[in-house]
């Protein structure tokens, strides 16, 4: 079990949860741009790929501590599939419901190809992974 990490806090209680929100959108976002990008970064040599990358991804727009804070919720949010009856924190159970509400948004913003089932942006015509025709 990763170490648990304090959750950010802000003076007012809305703030911190609409930072969270944002810090989750940019996570999803970071995977999707990753995975559109994948043979670019693939293709490009070993010692360029960590500037690639960094060019490639969208900037992140809140503290690293809310990062962190995502990655832990992903891990936990996994973790209680398996062990249902864990016991969460307050700060755990509203960091998860954030996590899911953008998780939602994210698919509703990012539909599955009908192909490959990768995410494609809404509105495109062809899937950036597997290059077939996206139905609408």
């Amino acid at each position: 079990m990763p170490p648990r990490p304090e959750a950010p806090r802000y003076r007012e209680p809305a703030m911190a949860l609409a930072a969270l929100a944002q810090a989750v959108e940019d996570f999803f976002e970071e995977g999707y741009a990753f995975q559109v990008n994948q043979r670019e970064i693939d293709e490009t040599p070993a010692h360029l790929r960590s500037a690639a990358l960094t060019a490639m991804l969208p900037a992140r727009t809140q503290a690293e501590g809310f990062y962190a804070w995502v990655r832990y919720l992903v891990w936990l949010d996994g973790i209680r599939e398996l062990a249902p009856s864990l016991v969460l924190t307050a700060a755990e159970a509203e960091g998860l419901a954030v996590l899911r509400r953008q998780r939602n948004k994210f698919q509703r913003e990012h539909p599955p190809c009908h192909h490959c089932g990768m995410p494609n942006a809404e509105g495109e015509y062809s899937c950036h992974a597997c290059l077939k025709e996206i139905k609408h």
